[in-house]
This record gives C-alpha cells, structure tokens and sequence, in this order.
C-alpha cells in the first residue's frame, strides 16, 4: 500500500534553505489531505488516515476498490487489538470490534470501511459500515469504550486520503556560514564517485576554498502532482459539481456552500457517461481519474438543478467554468451554466458557433467558438468589475470593458445545462459537461490556466527555484 513520494523537490529546499534534515513518516497511496477537528491521544494506534472516497486507487482481496483506515501504533510497545472497536455512530462504540492482531510500535495495519464485515485475526479485516463521502464521524475505541481517536469529517473527493500532516524532525546538518562547495553535475561534468568522503579534493567547484553564499540548494526539475479536483478546490468555490456520481438523481457540491448546493437531475440527463479521461481523443486528460464520469444532456429536457437559492445575485465579481463537449446542435440561446437575469453564460447561437457570457449589470460579451463538437474544451467566463473575460483552454478568447459594481440580480437559481439560464424556461444544451465551479470573485488566467494544465499535463507546473 506503501509508495514513495513522487517528489522530493519541497524537502530538497528546505535542507538548503534550513539546513536541518527532515524525517517523513510513511504515507498509503493517495494525495493527502490534514485531518481537522480531530482528537487524537498519543501512546497507542491512532487512526492516522482513511480514504472515504476510493475509486480507483487500493483494492482489498475481491478486487472492489473499498474505502479503507490506517491504523498507526504511535507508542512504544506492542499492542494487541482484540477488542478495540471502529465506528462511524458516536453513539454506537463497539459497532465493529478488532480480532486479536498484534500491531507493534511504529507499525501500521489498514482495515477496509466495506460493509463485508469479516474479523479473521491474520486475515483481511473488514468492517461492518462504510465510510459516508459526504461527511461523518469516525473514531478508533478502546475496549474500556475511551476515545483513543476521532474524527468529524467534511465532503471527501475522490481517491484524496484524509490524514495527519507529515511528522518533522529537525537536528542542525550545516551551520550558518560554514564553508561549503557546490557543483552541479552533468554528463560532461559528472559527480565524482568519491565526492562524499572526507579527503575529496573539491577545487574546481563553486565556492571551493572559500564560503559559498547561502541559502542554496537544488531543485530536481520533477512537478509535484496537482489534480484538476484539488486545482480548483484550491480556488474556494462556491460551488464545484463534478459528476462522478454514477446513478441517483443528486449530484453532490464540493464548493464552499456545502450540501445546500447539490444539484438535482432533471429530465433524463445521464451520470457517469465518460468525462475527460487519460484516454480520452483526440486529446488526452492524464490529471482525470481513468475512470472519470460527465453528465449527457439531451437538448430536450435535461438540466441539472441546484439549490441554495440565487447565490449568484448582487455580486462585483465571479467566475463560471467547466468542461464542455457540444454535439451538433444549431439551436440559438442554449445554456451551458448561470443563473437566468443574472449572469448567463451558454451559446447564444448555435448554428454561428457564438458563445455568449450576459449580465444585466455589466454588460455582454460575444466569442467564437471554433472548435469541432464532441471534444472536450475547457471554458470559462470571468467579471472582474472592470471587463468580461472569456477563456477556451486557459487562453483569452475575447474581452469587453465594462464597469459596474453589481453584475445583478434575480430570484432565479443556479442551472446547468439548461432549465432556464437564457430564459426562465429551456435553453437545454445537447452533448456532455463535467466539472463546473462558480466563484464569486474574479479569476485571474493564470487560475484558470493552472486548472486546465493539472487536466491535460497531469501535474501543476514546477514549483519555486532556488
């Protein structure tokens, strides 16, 4: 379950710039997100991280891909489990019990949220409840029914674990102003094989014989790994609907309103249709789950609804985005995502290719859309006060000026693909949508831009130099 960070570049820095020397515990698969509201008493296993949401990256012994918790043994001598419990009902302690296993100090032990129930002592272990992506609680018992951990957790996102901020430990390596030599090799110029021992002669280096100025250090060239989810939940939206529900008629909100702004299934719209996937032609999505699902709308009645009133009124500023896949369609006033006598975004006409981004407050703004239909684009539509911005792929497509203050208002709600974002009524859009955020502020491109990059490159551009 164990794999080494894809990247050291973050810790090489900070050895340069500190010198000190940083110990990191071990961490399951997975991007890792810092536990919050979490009671935790060291000296004994801790629950130290879960995944909630495991759609694609650990499978337990029949090959489903179960949510699972890791069990870490923070003290100093051997525990046996045989009684401790896990729960998801605070007021249900004992709900699954452990078998007799044996963790020692510093060890791990990885219990699968499957619902299968099994407590075979030397076996896969299971237990009898499943993890809730949308928020629950979660705690680790002790046979006497005390807390040894728990845990009230928000929203989940797909195949991002939920766990402890890396452990550091820090002792002196390097004094500040000691003498130092550097080189940085290459194939002409390649590191000597004895370059660590104590006799190496270092002349010929950067700084040999002297001091070398600090701080310094060294960067490997290699990104760290961004997905498009975590790109722009960075961006605190007020909404963020990525679809990867795969039936039902609720499609949860990421975004800061929470749950009050999950969207409904209207008409006969279709979840868990492909979405931008690593797959995916003629372009491909490496930063998107291979098996990452969109919403089809038929042009005819199908819309994806969203509560939380009209969260999109009297603002100075927003962002609309997503990813869009029209079919052939030449339909006038056709909805792509808004909120209908607010701000309206969708293609205006059909048949011209003419995306349209409307506010009764701050004006409007045409583009062309000259992309073929069935691939996927990202789009976007921005209002800062000053201007309008449309954005296909990260690039500016077109701008206006135009200032106001207050973009607009209107008791109507947020749609997505049609059921009203031109007009009160209709406006249904015909072809796939993924992953749709509103802000209520104004993104710069360099946002929008780095969302789009964690889609198509598969990682987030390379971090600071030294």
């Amino acid at each position: 379950m164990r794999k080494p960070l894809r990247s050291l570049r973050s810790s090489c820095h900070n050895i340069a710039r500190t010198g000190t020397r940083r110990t990191r515990r071990p961490r399951p698969l997975g991007r890792i997100e810092s536990l919050e509201a979490r009671l935790a008493l060291n000296g004994g296993p801790v629950i130290t991280e879960f995944m909630a949401n495991n759609n694609s990256i650990l499978t337990d012994e029949d090959g489903d891909y179960s949510d699972w918790i890791e069990i870490y043994n923070d003290g100093d001598a051997p525990v046996n489990l045989a009684g401790w419990h896990l729960t998801d009902n605070d007021g249900d302690l004992d709900q699954w019990t452990f078998p007799s296993v044996d963790l020692a100090p510093g060890a791990f032990l990885t219990v699968f949220a499957s619902s299968k129930d099994r407590a075979t002592a030397g076996a896969e272990l299971h237990t009898n409840f499943g993890l809730a992506s949308e928020g629950e609680y979660l705690a680790l018992v002790r046979p006497d029914d005390t807390l040894a951990s728990s845990v009230t957790y928000p929203q989940q996102m797909p195949n991002v674990s939920y766990g402890l901020s890396t452990t550091v430990e820090t002792s002196p390596i390097l004094d500040q102003g000691a003498p130092a030599a550097a080189l940085v090799p290459n194939p002409a110029n390649p590191l000597p094989a004895a370059w660590n021992t104590p006799e190496f002669d270092d002349v010929g280096w950067l700084g040999a014989g002297g001091i070398l100025p600090g701080p310094f250090g060294y960067d490997t060239g290699l990104s760290e790994t961004v997905s498009p989810q975590a790109a722009t939940l960075a961006l605190n939206p007020l909404g963020y609907w990525r679809m990867t529900e795969t039936s039902g008629v609720s499609v949860a909100n990421l975004g800061t309103l929470g749950v009050a702004a999950n969207g409904t299934v209207a008409g006969t719209a279709n979840l868990n249709v492909p979405g931008p996937r690593p797959s995916t032609l003629p372009v491909a999505f490496p930063g998107f789950e291979a098996t990452n699902s969109a919403m089809n709308f038929d042009g005819t009645n199908d819309a994806l609804d969203v509560g939380a009133g009209s969260f999109m009124s009297n603002l100075s500023a927003f962002s609309v985005m997503g990813w869009i896949r029209p079919a052939a369609f030449t339909a006038t006033r056709v909805g792509l995502f808004g909120q209908n006598d607010a701000i309206e975004f969708g293609f205006i006409d059909g048949a011209a290719n003419t995306v349209q981004i409307w506010t009764p407050g701050g004006g409007s703004l045409n583009v062309n859309y000259s992309f073929p239909r069935n691939e996927w684009h990202h789009i976007a539509a921005v209002g800062d006060g000053t201007a309008l911005r449309i954005y296909f792929d990260g690039n500016l497509a077109g701008t206006v000026n135009a200032a106001t203050n207050n973009y607009g208002s209107s008791g109507n709600g947020f749609r997505i693909g049609g059921n009203g974002v031109f007009d009160a009524t209709g406006n249904f859009f015909t072809g796939d949508i993924d992953e749709v955020a509103a802000f209520n502020y104004a993104l710069n491109q360099t946002q929008i831009q780095n969302v789009v990059r964690a889609a198509t490159l598969g990682a987030g551009a390379p971090g600071g130099t030294v």
